[in-house]
């Protein structure tokens, strides 16, 4: 048996907010303690704690929870780590995509989630889209593909259309009502990530295409846009065998992401080694 054939099964579930930008730490620890109450699961059985964050929050301090190995890594990189743990253990490299309020990605790069070397790979939601040098982004440049065609662009977009959308959940349902607005809204922002994918697939030639995201709820029209981009403008040997769908999970894939990632930590050979060295007095 390998470590992709163990299967992770939630005892207790429990879910909070966090307010600000930042994670509290007494506060965090006192909710993993809560957790660990609530499925009566004792410390001392705990042999790794994965914490995943958004990228508009300062990732927690991984000394929260001391006597056993903190990992903490982006919501999205966790996302792409279920979904390929779970559903795509045959492609090795993967991207996983997220379309919801804010747009980035998740890399897979021969079963491992590629970082990069400050961890900030996978941010395809600021890779220019031509044609929008008007659009104005939070991170100070023009044209990024979140600021162009992200949840808010779109919904704020359908407002002024005279329809009710404040999320990209809003305007999901709306395109997935049939709503024109909506549908062509959800279509042309399809076609820009896709005209940005083509570049990632030409660049890195994944096995597949995982999209995710508040906007992939209504997966048939964004994926109906993306493809129609993406593969007229990426090389034909990458998409050969190119498959693109939807997530296959669903709110508690980052928990299970979370849960893979402490998993192949803890029994990864050097980790094995170590600590059977230190058991043996080493």
């Amino acid at each position: 048996m390998t470590i992709r054939d163990l299967a992770t099964v939630a005892l207790s579930e429990h879910s909070f907010a966090v307010e600000d930008e930042s994670f509290d730490t007494g506060a965090l620890r006192s909710r993993l303690a809560l957790a660990l109450e609530r499925a009566a699961v004792p410390t001392e059985q705990v042999w790794a704690v994965g914490i995943g964050y958004d990228e508009d929050v300062d990732p927690p301090d991984p000394t929260v929870f001391t006597g056993a190995p903190v990992l903490v890594d982006r919501h999205v990189n966790l996302l792409a780590l279920a979904e390929q743990w779970t559903h795509w253990r045959s492609v090795e490299h993967l991207l996983y995509v997220s379309v919801g309020e804010t747009i980035g990605s998740g890399i897979v790069s021969c079963g491992r989630v590629h970082h990069g070397a400050r961890g900030a790979a996978g941010g395809i939601g600021h890779i220019r889209v031509r044609g929008h040098e008007d659009v104005l982004c939070p991170c100070g440049n023009t044209s990024c593909l979140e600021a162009v065609v992200g949840g808010r662009a779109l919904a704020e977009q359908l407002r002024a259309a005279g329809l009710q959308a404040q999320t990209a959940a809003d305007v999901a349902a709306l395109a997935r009502g049939g709503v024109p607005a909506a549908v062509q809204a959800v279509r042309g922002a399809g076609r820009s990530v896709g005209e940005v994918l083509a570049e990632c697939i030409n660049f890195y030639n994944p096995g597949a295409i995982v999209l995710g995201g508040e906007l992939a709820e209504a997966s048939h029209h964004l994926l109906a846009g993306l493809r129609e981009t993406a593969f007229a403008r990426s090389l034909p040997m990458a998409t050969r065998d190119l498959v693109v769908g939807p997530a296959r999970l669903g709110a508690d894939a980052g928990t299970i992401g979370a849960a893979v990632m402490a998993i192949e930590h803890v029994l990864a050979e050097e980790y094995v080694d170590r600590a059977a060295h230190r058991d043996n007095g080493g």
